[in-house]
């Protein structure tokens, strides 16, 4: 009999939708407005946020990090680390390490399309990025353990990967893998590229796989190439950071055991964490007390900054308050229609239909109006995310990878859409029905007339739209504020007429520290006899930390950057001729420059 009802309901309100299409249309294009603003939050949240990790069965996948006695929680581990780790740790079927590089490529440039440059993205086009005099080409690339690709589930798409190999075969034959995204943008998807010899960071290597396409593994965006650890001493030569325990240079990541949860998983590696300190320096964080901490696998390390929290609860709350407006829209035109309705209201009260078979009627019809929207708002938020992450990906520099978002609408975000739509349509229906009725009601009783209710009820209605709009254009426009506020900040340096030399010293060089010296003496001496010139000052600093992970805008371990002040005249760049400090070697300098005019 309920089912009946409701079917009866739903057919009557079908007609009436279709009787009054203009009604119809406006309130499906402002709720469908709100949802879809709604759902392109969920799902970025849900693409971004949420993210698993790109690996079969992730659920299974966990992260490893370690909470100090300071209260820090660090996700980077040294490699003798991650190695105990992986060999007495029973609560997992496996366990990989990766770090991120960027590593100098050569010898590429004969096996299919010219390499791509910053500049020529986005972000480069806009001038957010400087333009640079730079011939060295750099790649983004995973310094992975060996298990890596069998941890995580995924077989390449052509070739074979480290493990099937073994550590005596890599020894003797460096090999590398290539991302599908990298093969065809770089090398046009030329077959022949399986077995061709590049150079990375000077070192030579064998291609012998391609990984699928938009394969992240544990990031968020597709790496060029894949490196295994064990090789890590032939692209950086002289680094021990296989046999420094101190040295934090690699994320750790596991597969549970069958049968395993986390928290057995974590008390197992909080024991073993226990003893490890005891081989680190009494007097560092990692020689004191630290627990283990498991958490499912993401590839964000930890718990999101409070910061990001608000962020994100900032930009939930705008998506909700538009939602709000749009509701109260519809709930305008829904009791602007109820006028013109009722006679037929009261018609149906004076044939004995109580009023709350009319309020559950109009609650249909505001339903149905609500799923239209979610049918509608859905491909189309679909749609517009597809092309804002394209533009994402392409706005972002080359040398960062390619930036993957999955923001197909997959269980939960249909589920999410037929939730909050049908909820749309019960909040902005609920009032104007229970008006409506009374209205309905009050007609019958004394005749046709305005009820002094529907005015209020409008007025409000109205007023809680100003309101809410009101708000978001204040913190919109503070925010963009801020933002151009931030740009035009101060920061204490005058900027114009300055040319920035970056100098970054192979690794595989034989330079030492007093030829590197002399060779930025020199280069200042030639760069202040240039004319124009009205000083010149230089830094360097050594990327070598044994706290910390090398970072990924260096290709050696050291480097050193100049900066000229042009006097007068058109702001230009300058070359010099140095030795590259390698033994029966001479060349141009390793030197990268860059200018940039205010």
């Amino acid at each position: 009999m309920l089912l009946e009802t409701v079917l009866q309901d739903l057919r009557y309100g079908a007609r009436t939708l279709f009787r009054y299409s203009q009604f119809t249309a406006v309130a499906v294009a402002a709720l469908a407005l709100g949802i879809g603003v709604n759902t392109a939050v969920f799902t970025a949240y849900k693409a971004f946020v949420l993210r698993p990790l790109d690996a079969r069965n992730p659920g299974t996948m966990a992260n490893f990090a370690l909470r100090l006695q300071s209260g820090v929680t660090t996700v980077r581990f040294s490699y003798p680390d991650y190695e105990a780790y992986r060999n007495h740790l029973r609560s997992f079927s496996g366990i990989l390490a990766v770090s991120l590089e960027q590593l100098r490529l050569t010898d590429a440039g004969g096996l299919g399309g010219e390499p791509r440059s910053d500049t020529g993205s986005l972000m480069g086009r806009l001038g957010l990025i400087p333009p640079r005099a730079n011939r060295a080409e750099f790649v983004s690339t995973f310094v992975v353990s060996e298990n890596y690709f069998s941890v995580l589930g995924v077989p390449p798409v052509a070739g074979r990967t480290f493990e099937s190999l073994g550590l005596p075969d890599l020894a003797a034959s460096p090999s590398v893998l290539i991302s599908e995204n990298y093969w065809r943008r770089r090398f046009g998807g030329d077959p022949g590229v399986l077995g061709k010899t590049i150079r990375l960071n000077g070192a030579a290597f064998t291609i012998i796989g391609v990984t699928p396409h938009d394969f992240v593994g544990t990031s968020v965006a597709v790496p060029d190439f894949w490196l295994p650890l064990s090789l890590d001493p032939l692209v950086h030569p002289g680094s021990n950071r296989l046999r420094d325990r101190d040295n934090l240079c690699c994320r750790v990541f596991g597969r549970l055991a069958p049968g395993v949860t986390l928290a057995q998983a974590q008390a197992e590696t909080t024991v073993l964490a226990s003893r490890l300190r005891t081989l680190h320096d009494p007097q560092s964080d990692l020689g004191r007390n630290v627990s283990a901490v498991v958490s499912p696998g993401s590839p964000f390390p930890g718990d999101l900054d409070a910061g990001v929290r608000l962020a994100i609860l900032l930009i939930m709350v705008g998506a909700g308050m538009v939602l709000v407006i749009a509701c109260a829209n519809a709930a305008s035109l829904q009791l602007a229609r109820a006028t013109t309705r009722q006679q037929e209201l009261g018609v149906r009260l004076s044939l004995g239909a109580s009023r709350g078979r009319l309020v559950r009627q109009l609650l249909t019809e505001s339903a149905l109006v609500g799923l239209l929207a979610g049918c509608i708002a859905l491909p189309a938020t679909w749609a517009l995310l597809r092309v804002a992450v394209t533009w994402a990906a392409e706005a972002l520099p080359v040398t960062v990878g390619t930036l993957v978002l999955e923001v197909s609408p997959d269980l939960g975000v249909f589920t999410y859409v037929l939730v909050i739509s049908v909820l749309a349509g019960i909040l902005f229906g609920l009032a104007p029905a229970l008006e409506s009725s009374r209205s309905a009601l009050f007609s019958t009783v004394r005749g046709p007339g305005t009820s002094p209710g529907r005015s209020r009820m409008r007025h409000v209605l109205v007023a809680a739209q100003v309101a809410v709009s009101l708000a978001l254009m204040i913190a919109g426009g503070l925010l963009i504020r801020s933002a151009s506020h931030a740009l035009r900040m101060e920061t204490g340096y005058d900027g114009e007429r300055v040319v920035d030399l970056q100098l970054l010293f192979p690794e595989e060089s034989r330079c030492t520290a007093d030829q590197k010296a002399a060779l930025v003496r020199d280069l200042r001496v030639r760069l202040e006899a240039l004319p124009g010139v009205a000083a010149v000052t230089s830094a360097s600093r050594s990327t070598r930390s044994s706290s910390a992970s090398r970072p990924p805008v260096a290709s050696g371990p050291e480097k050193a950057r100049l900066a000229a002040a042009c006097a007068s005249g058109p702001t230009g760049t300058s070359t010099a001729t140095a030795s590259c400090c390698q033994t029966g070697r001479r060349g141009r300098s390793p030197a990268s420059p860059g200018t940039r005019a205010a």
